[in-house]
């Protein structure tokens, strides 16, 4: 499992906290235990399920991708695109949550 894990957790990119705890879409994330993340915009909802699943340790329930648009990038005279990333939210099973910082 230990190849499993280094030939596609490349596939996850990073995690976005909520930063604007007022709004309510945040708020309702945050009580229902949903997370959101970065991915490789390859990516597909089964594999990023068994990765998360694997490195987390949690069980998901639901699934929700939306496909990024590329942005345009200027630097000096040349133009050129950022990356494209796909955003995956997920809701897990049994409401537990995931630690991100671990305590000492």
């Amino acid at each position: 499992m230990n190849n499993f894990l280094n030939s596609n957790f490349s596939i996850v990119k990073s995690q976005i906290f909520p930063l604007k705890l007022w709004e309510y879409s945040h708020k309702t994330m945050i009580f229902e235990k949903k997370y959101c993340f970065l991915v490789d915009r390859y990516a597909n909802k089964n594999k990023i399920k068994k990765i998360l699943e694997y490195f987390f340790n949690i069980s998901i329930s639901k699934i929700t991708t939306n496909s990024l648009p590329r942005k345009k990038k200027r630097i000096g005279k040349f133009f050129g695109y950022k990356s494209q990333y796909k955003k995956v939210i997920i809701r897990l099973k049994n409401k537990k949550s995931i630690n991100f910082f671990l305590n000492n």
